[in-house]
C-alpha cells in the first residue's frame, strides 16, 4: 500500500503514528501505527587484549543482561568527530533490541563510549527511513488491532515526495474571553460559517446561549469539515477534540518569514496588499488569502523536504530543530556517530561580529554598500571549519591580527586537506550553496511564472538553511553546539572586516562604517545620475584586492545610496538609487521601526526623512524651512489623527501574575485591568494601548482604542514625537531644534543625545546584557530590585567621575581620604560630580530605564547634586552685578 505521510506523532517509547492518507482493502485510512521503532545502541569497548576478544566479551555480556530483548549485534565502522578523545574512525558494536532498554551501569566501565543513536521514535523513523516529509511510503504486511491499522518498522520504506494539491484547507478566526471561545468564523474557500454567543453582537451570528454551546458547535463544525490543514491566527487549537494533520498559525509563521511590528491580521493584509475589512465575519477569509499570498504551504513544504523535518514544525518556525535534522540526515547517510546530548544548558559568551565605529554625518555623495555573500557559511568552507578540525585550526591560527604587512598577501590558514578530505560541515554548506546556485540559474532561464514561484521559494529556503547552520554552533540547546567553532568563525569575520578596511585605506578609499559582513564606502562623486557608474567603478580595485585573498569568500556591491544619514552603530537611513529612475528609502535601527513608538511618531519621522532626501539645493525654499513648515502642518493636525495612530505596542515578557500590581508599565496595568473583564492576555502577547489624558500617573492611563478617553497629546509630543525627530535632524546643523520645540509648544527643551545602552552582568549565569525581564541565556527572571541595586552600585563605583571629597548627608561631615562610607553613621558618602562623563552616564541610565520610576528618582537625586548640571551665572557676570 502507498501511504501519503503528512505528519508523524509519538505514541509510546517505541511506537509512532503516521498521519496522512492511504487506501487499504478498498478502505481509506488516515492513520497508521508503526511498531518496534527502537534506537540501536553503539558500544566502543576498552582496548584490553585483541579487538576480537573485546567484542566477543561484550556480546556475551549483552546476551547475559538483555537475553531475548537483544535482537542482533553487528561489528561496524563509524566516523567519529564529536568525541575527540577517541579516534576519528572507530570500530563499534551496533546492538539492536526488541524493546527499549536501559543500559546497565556495568557496561559504562567496560565501554567508555556508549551512544544511543536516536532520542525518540519520531526522530528515529524520520532519519533512519529517510522520511523527508511530506512523502509517500510503501507499506507491507498491515495488521489490525482494536480497529487500528498497524505495521512493523521493518515493513515501511520511503517511496518519494508527496504532492499537497489535494488537501482540504480551512481558515478559522476566533474571539476568546476568559480563555473560552465566544465567537468564531470558519472559511473553506466555498462558504463562511460564523457562530457565537447571543451577546456577541454581530449581525448574522448563530444565537448560542453559553460558552459550552459555542465549544460544542465549534467542535461539530471542525469535525464536519474534517480539514487536513487549519489556518489560524494567534490561537491554540490543540485543546479542542479534533486535531488537524497540519496547523499553520499565521501569527507565528509570519514572525519567522517577514519583518513586522504586530503581525496582526490588519498588518499582514497591508503587507501582502490585501483589502482589509474591519468585519469579523470576513476575518477567516482574509486569513485564507494571507496564507496563499505568503505561499505558506509551499515555503513550509520546501523547508520540510530540504531539512527532512516535519512540515508542522516548519510552520512553527522551529529553525534550530530544522538545522538539527538537516545535520542528522547527513550524519546518518555518511555513517557518523551522533553527538551525545549535553545535559547542560549553560551558555558561554564569545565575541560576535565586528562593528566599525561610524563616522556620523549627512552624506550627499554616493555611498556604496559592499557585502560579503553568506559570510559565515563561506568562512566554514574557506577554512574547513568542522568538529574534527577546530582544535588544529585554533592552534594554527592563534589570535593573529591583520596588519599593514600582510593585508595584500593571500594567507593560507587551511589544513591543506585534499578534495576528498573536505569534512562534514563544509561539505553540507557547500552542497546547499551549490544547490542554490543551480536553482538561481534555473530562475534566470525560466519564464514559467508558476515554476518561478516554486524555484524562488526553494532558493530562499536553501539560503536560510545554509546561513542558519552557524547559529546551531552557538545555541546551548542544540546537540551540535560548539562554542569554539562559533567563536572561530566570528573571529575570522572580524578579521575580514578589518582586512577590508585596511585595504581600502591603502587604496585611498574612505570607509565610513562597517557591520559584521558589510562596509560602507564614501565615494568622491556627487549624487548625480551621470556619476552613478563612476561611483560603482571606484570600488572595483577594492573588491578585487579583497577577493584575491580567499577562494570561497567574496565581497560584492549590495547597493548604492544617493543620500545617507549615519547616526550611530546599527542606526542609519539612506536613499537607495538603482542608476535609473528608481529610488528606495532604507533605514535601520531608527525609532520609527520600533513597535513601542506609535504610528503618529513614525509618520512624522518618515515624512521628515522624505523631505531631507528629496530636497534639491536648487529649490526656492531652504531645507530647514521645509522641515519647519511640515512640523507646523503636522502639529495643527494632531487632534484630527485617528486614535489608532497613537497606539503603542508593548510585549508581556512574563505571565501577568509575575508583574507587580503597581507596575511602572502602562501595558501591564492595562492588561491586568482588562483581564478582570475577560480579556485573555498571556506571556509574549503584544499589548496595544493608547495613553489617555488625566491627572494620574502615566502607568495608569493606558486604554484600548475603543474605550472612552481623550488622547494625552502633551505626553505624545514629549515622549513619542519629538525625541525621534530630534535624533534625525541632529545631523543637519542648519535645522534648529529650538524652533521645532517652539512649533510643538514645548517650553523647556532637552535634546536627546545618542544613548549608549547600559549593560549589566546578571547574577543567574554571568550573562552581560542590556536590562531585560528575562536572561537571554538561561531564561531566568531578572527582578527590578536587581537593577535598582546594580544602578546604585554602578553610580557609586565610578570614582574617577567624582570629586575626591566625600560628604555624609546625614552627619554633614566631609572626608578627604579614600573612605566611601561615614565613620559615624556608616551611611554611604555622597561625592560631588563635575564632569561630562558622569552626566552622560546618568543620561544613559535614565534613557535605559525611562519607565522605571525608582531608578529615575535615584538618577534625579544624583543630578541635583551634580556640579556639571548647575550653571552659576554669577561666575560669568560677577563684574556686572551690583552688590549691596
Amino acid at each position: 500500500m502507498k501511504f501519503k505521510v503528512l505528519n508523524i506523532e509519538n505514541k509510546s517509547e517505541c511506537e509512532v503514528i503516521l498521519h496522512g492518507k492511504g487506501v487499504y482493502n478498498s478502505v481509506t485510512i488516515t492513520s497508521l501505527i508503526v511498531k518496534n521503532v527502537i534506537s540501536p545502541v553503539y558500544f566502543y569497548p576498552i582496548n584490553k587484549g585483541s579487538s576480537e576478544e573485546n567484542f566477543q566479551l561484550l556480546i556475551k555480556r549483552l546476551q547475559e543482561v538483555y537475553k531475548d530483548k537483544l535482537k542482533n549485534v553487528n561489528i561496524v565502522r563509524r566516523k567519529n568527530i564529536f568525541n575527540e578523545e577517541y579516534p576519528m574512525e572507530v570500530t563499534v558494536l551496533k546492538a539492536c533490541f526488541t524493546a527499549k532498554v536501559k543500559i546497565d551501569e556495568s557496561f559504562i566501565e567496560f565501554c567508555p563510549l556508549i551512544v544511543s543513536e536516536f532520542k525518540n521514535p519520531v526522530e528515529n523513523i524520520i532519519i533512519s527511513k529517510k522520511l523527508m516529509a511530506p512523502c509517500i511510503v510503501d507499506v507491507k504486511e498491515i495488521t489490525m488491532f482494536r480497529n487500528k491499522h498497524e505495521v512493523n518498522y521493518t515493513n515501511i520504506e520511503f517511496d518519494g515526495k508527496a504532492s499537497l494539491d489535494d488537501l482540504k484547507i480551512v481558515a478559522i478566526s476566533a474571539v476568546i474571553r476568559n480563555e473560552k471561545i465566544i465567537g468564531f468564523s470558519f472559511y473553506d474557500k466555498e462558504k463562511t460559517v460564523v457562530d457565537g454567543l447571543r451577546n456577541f453582537n454581530e449581525e448574522g451570528i448563530y444565537d448560542l446561549k453559553n460558552e459550552t454551546d459555542v465549544f460544542q458547535r465549534f467542535n461539530f463544525l471542525l469535525n464536519q469539515m474534517n480539514p487536513n490543514v487549519v489556518i489560524l491566527h494567534n490561537f491554540n487549537i490543540k485543546r479542542y477534540t479534533i486535531k488537524p494533520l497540519l496547523i499553520c498559525d499565521l501569527y507565528q509563521f509570519a514572525m519567522g518569514t517577514i519583518k513586522g511590528r504586530t503581525y496582526s491580521i490588519k498588518e499582514l493584509c497591508n503587507y501582502y496588499n490585501i483589502d482589509y475589512k474591519h468585519d469579523f465575519k470576513m476575518s477567516s477569509e482574509m486569513l485564507m488569502e494571507i496564507f496563499y499570498k505568503m505561499n505558506a504551504l509551499g515555503l513550509a513544504k520546501e523547508m520540510a523536504e530540504i531539512s527532512g523535518y516535519l512540515i508542522n514544525k516548519c510552520f512553527g518556525n522551529s529553525r534550530a530543530d530544522r538545522i538539527e535534522f538537516t545535520l542528522m540526515h547527513e550524519l546518518y547517510n555518511n555513517d557518523y556517530l551522533f553527538p551525545l546530548k549535553s545535559s547542560s544548558n549553560d551558555s558561554v559568551s564569545y565575541t560576535g561580529g565586528l562593528v566599525l565605529s561610524p563616522e556620523r554625518g549627512f552624506y550627499q555623495n554616493y555611498v556604496i554598500l559592499l557585502d560579503f555573500n553568506s559570510l559565515y557559511p563561506s568562512i566554514i568552507k574557506e577554512f574547513n571549519v568542522c568538529y574534527s578540525t577546530i582544535k588544529n585550526l585554533i592552534n594554527n591560527f592563534g589570535d593573529e591580527n591583520v596588519n599593514e604587512e600582510n593585508q595584500f598577501k593571500k594567507v593560507d590558514y587551511s589544513l591543506n586537506l585534499k578534495e576528498e578530505e573536505i569534512l562534514f560541515l563544509p561539505k553540507i554548506v557547500k552542497k546547499f550553496v551549490e544547490k542554490r546556485k543551480e536553482v538561481k540559474r534555473l530562475i534566470k532561464e525560466s519564464d514559467d511564472q508558476e515554476l518561478l514561484k516554486i524555484l524562488n521559494t526553494r532558493q530562499q529556503v536553501l539560503k536560510l538553511t545554509a546561513n542558519s547552520i552557524y547559529g546551531c554552533l552557538g545555541f546551548a540547546g542544540s546537540r551540535f553546539c560548539n562554542y569554539d567553532m562559533a567563536a572561530f568563525i566570528t573571529a575570522r569575520g572580524r578579521e575580514l572586516l578589518i582586512n577590508s578596511k585596511n585595504i581600502a585605506s591603502g587604496l585611498g578609499i574612505k570607509v565610513i562604517y562597517g557591520d559584521t559582513d558589510s562596509i560602507m564606502i564614501l565615494s568622491k562623486f556627487e549624487s548625480k545620475k551621470e556619476h552613478y557608474q563612476l561611483a560603482l567603478d571606484s570600488v572595483n580595485e577594492l573588491k578585487d584586492a579583497v577577493n584575491a585573498l580567499y577562494e570561497n569568500i567574496e565581497i560584492e556591491i549590495e547597493c548604492l545610496f544617493s543620500k545617507m544619514l549615519l547616526f550611530a552603530k546599527k542606526r542609519y537611513a539612506g536613499l537607495i538609487y538603482d542608476g535609473g529612475d528608481n529610488y528606495r528609502k532604507e533605514y535601520k535601527g531608527l525609532d520609527l521601526v520600533r513597535r513601542d513608538y506609535c504610528k503618529a511618531s513614525s509618520m512624522l519621522s518618515n515624512n521628515v526623512l522624505d523631505i531631507i532626501f528629496n530636497y534639491n539645493s536648487a529649490s526656492d525654499t531652504n531645507l530647514p524651512q521645509l522641515v519647519y513648515d511640515y512640523c507646523i502642518k503636522y502639529y495643527n493636525n494632531l487632534e484630527n489623527l485617528s486614535k489608532n495612530d497613537y497606539v503603542i505596542l508593548s510585549i508581556l515578557n512574563k505571565p501577568i501574575e509575575m508583574y507587580d500590581k503597581d507596575s511602572q508599565y502602562p501595558h501591564v496595568n492595562m492588561a491586568i485591568r482588562l483581564r478582570k473583564l475577560g480579556f485573555n492576555y498571556q506571556q509574549n502577547d503584544v499589548v496595544n494601548y493608547v495613553i489617555g489624558a488625566g491627572s494620574g500617573p502615566v502607568s495608569r492611563r493606558g486604554y484600548l482604542v475603543n474605550e472612552d478617553f481623550e488622547v494625552d497629546y502633551d505626553y505624545y509630543i514629549k515622549t513619542q514625537l519629538i525625541p525621534p525627530l530630534y535624533r534625525i535632524v541632529d545631523l543637519i546643523k542648519s535645522i534648529r531644534v529650538d524652533k521645532i520645540s517652539a512649533i510643538f509648544g514645548i517650553s523647556t527643551i532637552n535634546i536627546p543625545k545618542e544613548v549608549s545602552k547600559i549593560k549589566f552582568v546578571l547574577d543567574c549565569c554571568g550573562s552581560y546584557e542590556v536590562p531585560t525581564d528575562k536572561c537571554s541565556k538561561c531564561d531566568k527572571e531578572v527582578s527590578e530590585e536587581f537593577y535598582k541595586i546594580a544602578v546604585q552600585r554602578l553610580l557609586h563605583q565610578k570614582v574617577n567621575y567624582k570629586d575626591h571629597y566625600g560628604e555624609c548627608l546625614v552627619c554633614n561631615i566631609k572626608y578627604s581620604n579614600m573612605a566611601t562610607s561615614c565613620l559615624k553613621c556608616e551611611k554611604n558618602l555622597f561625592f560631588n560630580f563635575k564632569n561630562k562623563e558622569f552626566d552622560t552616564l546618568l543620561t544613559n541610565i535614565q534613557n535605559t530605564f525611562y519607565e522605571n520610576k525608582i531608578i529615575n528618582e535615584i538618577c534625579d537625586f544624583y543630578s541635583e547634586k551634580s556640579s556639571y548640571r548647575v550653571i552659576n551665572l554669577g561666575d560669568y557676570f560677577s563684574n556686572e552685578f551690583e552688590r549691596k
